[in-house]
């Protein structure tokens, strides 16, 4: 079980825990239109229940800025926090657990992971564009993966695409 912290490239994230990220992040693919992007995983050791306390923790930490849906906190919450969320490391997440539980002993340690441009593989065209004219691997509005050309001169693709990435590198298998 971890703790994960996704984007939607569109203003929003949402904090969350999950066995499977890569399962969880599929499904909630299914009902958002913007591509979905890892940014953070948290675990944590030790700790029966550090999971669920450091989703919480982290769930408290962010609320003025949680978008609520019909009166009730959600999972999402505005992506201004990210700029916190960038400088957590043990010993504040060790504290923010202790002041949603005063006894709260971590026993193991907390394990963070930041997620490159790379590791995430599809960019959203709202977060960035290519820096290059070149071929793209793209997702279009329509929901089909394809490939399609960058003009850096003009700033666009050929067609309407949501998310991007680099064309992976040619197979080195030989006939």
């Amino acid at each position: 079980m971890s703790v994960y912290v996704i984007s939607d490239g569109n203003g929003h994230i949402k904090i969350g825990m999950a066995d499977s990220v890569k399962n969880r992040i599929k499904t909630l693919q299914c009902g958002n239109p913007y591509p979905l992007k890892l940014l953070y995983q948290f675990w944590t050791s030790g700790c029966r229940y550090g999971d669920v306390d450091l989703e919480h923790a982290l769930h408290k930490r962010y609320r003025e800025f949680n978008i609520k849906t019909s009166n009730q906190s959600s999972e999402w919450f505005d992506s201004i926090c990210l700029e916190d969320i960038d400088k957590l490391d043990t010993n504040i997440i060790t504290e923010m657990m202790r002041e949603i539980l005063p006894n709260h002993r971590l026993l193991g340690d907390v394990l963070i992971r930041k997620y490159t441009e790379a590791e995430t593989e599809w960019i959203a065209v709202t977060e960035r564009l290519p820096s290059k004219t070149d071929n793209y691997l793209v997702t279009r509005e329509s929901g089909n993966v394809g490939v399609n050309r960058f003009c850096l001169e003009f700033g666009k693709f050929a067609c309407n695409v949501t998310a991007w990435m680099p064309l992976p590198e040619p197979s080195e298998v030989k006939p």
